[in-house]
């Protein structure tokens, strides 16, 4: 019988918050173009259902070698947890629809599939799992190196596990491009040099679009 592990329910002493590398996570919304006065056109992404992604670190020390890496994992939390027109109107639930919408990306791993309700949640999930954690890795990169992205690409290599994570591809071009300014064969050849994939059994559920 299938049943919930609470294991954060009391807390883990080992897990430390990171609510100041936090990334943004946009759902939705319309995309607009427009030229810089160089001719150059851009792309902003607007009007959007805006996610905050929190990260969660857990050490993990390697044996014997005085060396302790990071297991980067990430919540999901509303950037407006509390409507208060919302809630001076008497709809109470609406006051926190917000808050609940985003924290249900991260409430359950992989939901039933068999619904469209939980074909869009995975989907949500592993789009949102994927983005916070190419932006985090780009946002280290522009702090320790600057805007230069050439040698990228000879510093990470991102291991696709099956499907799941796919949506890696598309969107490390999106953030190359519309966010660090790369032209689309840039852009490409970073992507093409750094994603792996790696397809670990034949059932259906490795292979769903």
């Amino acid at each position: 019988m299938e049943e919930p592990d609470s294991w954060l329910q009391e807390g883990f002493p080992w897990e430390i918050e990171r609510f100041e590398r936090a990334r943004t996570i946009k759902f939705g919304g319309r995309v607009t173009r427009f030229k810089d006065s160089m001719g150059k056109i851009h792309v902003d992404w607007v009007d959007t259902h805006d996610v905050l992604a929190i990260p969660f670190d857990l050490p993990i020390p390697g044996y014997k070698n005085d060396v302790v890496n990071t297991l980067r994992l990430w919540s999901a939390g509303a950037t407006d947890e509390f409507d208060l027109e919302e809630f001076n109107a008497g709809s109470y639930g609406d006051a926190v629809a917000a808050k609940n919408l985003a924290e249900n990306i991260t409430m359950v791993l992989y939901p039933n599939a068999e619904t469209e309700h939980g074909r869009e949640l995975r989907l949500r999930q592993q789009y949102f799992l994927a983005s916070a954690s190419l932006q985090d890795i780009l946002h280290d990169w522009v702090i320790q190196y600057g805007s230069d992205l050439s040698e990228f690409a000879e510093k990470h290599c991102f291991q696709l596990n099956d499907t799941h994570p796919a949506i890696a591809v598309p969107e490390l071009m999106r953030l190359l491009m519309d966010d660090h300014g790369l032209g689309w064969d840039a852009a490409w050849h970073i992507t093409t040099s750094t994603m792996a994939y790696t397809n670990h059994t034949l059932l259906p559920e490795a292979l769903e679009p």
